[in-house]
Order: C-alpha cells, then structure tokens, then sequence
C-alpha cells in the first residue's frame, strides 16, 4: 500500500521521506488552516489567475494552502527549494512537474483537509471527502456499477452512505491517475473488497483508501478534540505496469524550459507490487460525476 504521512508546514518530514525512499510514493495529509497562505510569490501565472477566478475566499485560500503542501511536498522530496516547484497542467487538467516529467503528481483539498500524493513510478492519484457527508441514491447511482450497488444494498444503513463515499474517492482517484478528466464513466469502474484498505479494482492497478482525522488546532490534537474525519483514497500503477505506462504518460507533459533538477536517488522496491494485477474494467462514458475528474488541480 502507498504510505500516509500526515504534516505541518514545519514537519515531521523525516517519516514522509523515510516513506518515499522506501515506497517510491507518498501521500501526505494535513489540515488546509496549518498551510493557509496570503500569498504565494511561487505562483504561475496560470495560477495566480486561477486565484483571482475563485468565487469565495474560501475558495481561494484553499487553492493557495494546497499550492504550498504540494510544492513543499516536493521540494522536501526532490532536495530542491520549494519556492523553485514549477506546476503546470495538461490540456485534460492533470497536474504535472514540467522540470520531472518522471515524477507524478496528484492533489486534493475537501474542507479542512489537503491531501498530496508523490510517485517516483508513474501516474497517481488521490481524492478526499468529507466521513458522514449525507449521500442520496443519486450519487451512488452516477457513481457505483451495478455490482457495487447490489452489495450496497446489502450494508447496514448506517455503513451505506460511507461506502459510497470511499468507492467516489477511489473511482476520482483512479480517474485522476489516468489524466483524461471526464472522459470516463465512474459506474464503468468496478471494485471488489470495498470494505478494507486495499479494495481489487481495475487491472494493474493498485488502490489505497483510509480514514484520517484532521484537527483545527492543528496536529497537536491526538489526546484531544473530535477532530474531522476525511477519506483519502489513492491510485497507482503497479511495479508491473509503471514502465511502460509510463512512457506514454510522460508525453503529455509540456517540456522543461529550465533545467531539471539532479535525478532521484535510486529507490528500493516496494514490498507488494509484484502482487497478481486488481480486478475490474473500465469504460468510456458520458458525464455522470458533476466533479472534475482531474480534480481539485
């Protein structure tokens, strides 16, 4: 399973590089109001004008708050300074390093909560929502594929609405990981074993989901306050399929226009991806989710 770290602005890095040098890829995780910003002199001028078309304050702090995790993320990764990170987007809205092509990247913001995920082996994905967000059988309609809603109906109530929430981030995550934004049918995506950390979906893949609590008072809050839950779900290629997968994927990504940083050091290989490829199929399809599948980028 691809590690997750939660952080602050002043750490603890040790464990998310410990992680990556490990794993070849991470998620981290922390609280929007700890990497709330006024202003980011990092950003381009996509970007910035990306800020200045949110709607809401909100809105547009989250943007930023984001912005800085990802770029520390990977300036704390790749041995760079974080202020250096350049983020640009393919024509779909896939987030993508233009000076690493090699590395993936991937990000969410839901509420109180980011979450940023690294790969050092090619395309990922991650997505978040909200624990105990009310669902409807709208949702899981545009959402689930027919065996996933006859198993669905077998939950308690009290399960459902969760579990239509962690096959959403699952199925965001992958499409994410694909970088084709709404191009693909969310009910066109099976998963097997919803319940655990590690569901079966589409061939090749790998799939993480996991619950996390994030605090206002930030990270200090483990021996007090409720804190929110928040699923977080990820998507890779397996060890497998990352080579080739690869190439093809790092043609999308618009050319370096200033030198690239030093290599990754090599990384050991991650225990669990030679493991027989996940069940499942994909489909192309219509637009179900109202969500942009690039997501939160």
């Amino acid at each position: 399973m691809i590690p997750y770290r939660r952080v602050t602005p002043a750490g603890p890095w040790g464990p998310v590089q410990d992680a990556w040098a490990g794993a070849g890829r991470v998620v981290v995780y922390g609280a929007a109001e700890a990497w709330a910003t006024d202003a980011l002199t990092a950003l381009s001028a996509e970007e910035t004008a990306r800020v200045r078309a949110q709607r809401s304050a909100a809105a547009r702090g989250r943007f930023l708050a984001s912005r800085r995790l990802l770029r520390h993320t990977v300036g704390t990764l790749l041995a760079v300074p974080w202020t250096g990170v350049r983020l640009a987007r393919t024509p779909l809205g896939r987030p993508v390093l233009p000076d690493r092509p090699d590395i993936g990247i991937s990000l969410s913001h839901t509420g109180g909560l980011l979450a940023v995920a690294v790969s050092a082996l090619g395309p990922v994905g991650v997505d978040t929502e909200r624990a105990g967000r009310p669902t409807g059988p709208e949702l899981a309609g545009r959402v689930c594929a027919p065996g996933e809603l006859l198993h669905l109906a077998g939950l308690p109530a009290r399960d459902h609405a969760d579990a239509v929430l962690r096959l959403w981030t699952l199925k965001e995550a992958y499409v994410k990981a694909l970088g084709t934004g709404l191009r693909v049918s969310l009910r066109g995506i099976g998963f097997d074993a919803i319940g655990g950390p590690s569901p079966s979906g589409p061939r090749g893949w790998s799939f993480t989901t996991r619950e996390v609590r994030v605090y206002i008072d930030g990270d200090a809050g483990d021996a007090g306050g409720a804190g929110t839950s928040y699923h977080v779900s990820a998507a890779h290629l397996t060890s497998a399929h990352a080579t080739a997968a690869r190439t093809a994927w790092s043609r999308t990504i618009p050319a370096p226009t200033a030198p690239a940083p030093a290599p990754v050091p090599a990384l050991a290989d991650r225990p669990g991806d030679t493991a027989a490829g996940r069940a499942g199929n994909t489909a192309a399809g219509r637009r179900l989710s109202s969500r942009s599948a690039a997501g939160s980028s």
